[in-house]
């Protein structure tokens, strides 16, 4: 049985109540910088960095950017993270572009008609690390 920690933000549960619906729906694992301490005294008390996890792969993801959100006809990709790929998707779930990245990636989004997709960052293992929404309006 998991258990659940109060939200710091909140003074409840009401983000953990919120994570655990959307579990039957969406496996994406939500990280939030401030509930991760390094095991030194410093930030916060939830959960435990522990170096063997994918919580490196999350925390990387903080420092990996894609903009402009909404975008035009370019995609900008910053990212720290070794081998990663971007895989574009459309609201149906039809992959339209997928993309192997470098440390920074401009990527031609001119083919993609306006509307919203939804992107996926992996890194070299398969692992995604970050997800999101990508609106394009031209």
């Amino acid at each position: 049985m998991k258990t659940l920690k109060f939200s710091p933000f909140t003074d409840g549960s009401a983000v953990y109540q919120a994570r655990a619906l959307l579990t039957r729906y969406d496996s994406t694992e939500y990280i939030n910088p401030c509930e991760y301490s390094t095991g030194q005294g410093s930030g916060n008390r939830f959960k435990e960095f522990n170096a063997n996890s994918s919580i490196n792969n999350d925390l990387a993801a903080l420092n990996t950017l894609v903009y402009p959100n909404p975008a035009t006809n370019i995609l900008n990709i910053s990212t720290e993270v070794e081998g990663a790929t971007i895989t574009i998707y459309n609201v149906t779930g039809q992959v339209v572009l997928s993309e192997k990245l470098t440390a920074i990636t401009v990527l031609n989004i001119e083919r993609l008609s306006n509307g919203t997709y939804l992107y996926k960052l992996t890194d070299a293992n398969i692992q995604i690390f970050k997800t999101d929404k990508l609106i394009i309006n031209k």
